[in-house]
C-alpha cells in the first residue's frame, strides 16, 4: 500500500511538472473573447473590459429588441455603433464615428459600416477594428474604472505615421 501511494504521488508530481513546463502563455493569452458571439446576449461580449471592471467597450453589429441575439455577432458584416456601458446590464453611451454628414435621424443602420475580421484584433481588454466604409480605425481598451475609445480617420494615420508605400 505504501509503495502504491509513493508511486501515485511521484506520477502526479511528474505529470504536473510536465504540464506546467509546456504552458508558456499567460492566462489572458489563452482566453478567447469571441466565444459565444454567434447568438449572444448583449452584455456577454465585452472585448475591451477587465475582470470586475466598471465599464465595457465593444462594437455592436446587431440591435434587437431583446437581450439575446444582440450586441456583437461574429457572422454580421456591419458595425452599427460602439457601446461604452457600465457592467451588469446598466446602459451606457453608444456612438458611431462618421466621415461626412451625420445621418442618424435616418436610423442606426444608415451610419453603419462594413468591417472585416481580417482587419480586426480582439484580445482580452482590447479591441481594434477598421471601418471599411469610412476608413476610420477604432480602438478600445479598459482599465478597472475607465475605458477610452479612439477613432482615427485614415488621413490622420497617413499624416502621423506616413502612408504605406
Amino acid at each position: 500500500m505504501k509503495k502504491q501511494t509513493i508511486t501515485f504521488i511521484l506520477a502526479t508530481v511528474f505529470s504536473a511538472t510536465v504540464s506546467m513546463a509546456t504552458i508558456t502563455a499567460s492566462p489572458a493569452e489563452l482566453a478567447d473573447p469571441t466565444i459565444d458571439t454567434v447568438r449572444p446576449r448583449i452584455d456577454f461580449f465585452a472585448s475591451a473590459s477587465t475582470p470586475y471592471g466598471m465599464v465595457a467597450l465593444h462594437p455592436d453589429t446587431h440591435q434587437g429588441s431583446q437581450l439575446w441575439n444582440s450586441g456583437y455577432r461574429w457572422g454580421d458584416e456591419r458595425i452599427l455603433m460602439f457601446s461604452h456601458s457600465h457592467m451588469v446590464q446598466t446602459p451606457g453611451v453608444s456612438i458611431m464615428p462618421v466621415v461626412g454628414p451625420c445621418m442618424g435621424n435616418l436610423g442606426i443602420a444608415t451610419n453603419s459600416s462594413r468591417f472585416s475580421h481580417d482587419q480586426e484584433i480582439i484580445r482580452p481588454g482590447y479591441h481594434k477594428v477598421k471601418l471599411l466604409d469610412s476608413g476610420i480605425t477604432a480602438e478600445m481598451t479598459a482599465t478597472c474604472r475607465a475605458g477610452p475609445m479612439i477613432f482615427r480617420p485614415i488621413s490622420y494615420i497617413n499624416q502621423t505615421i506616413g502612408s504605406p508605400s
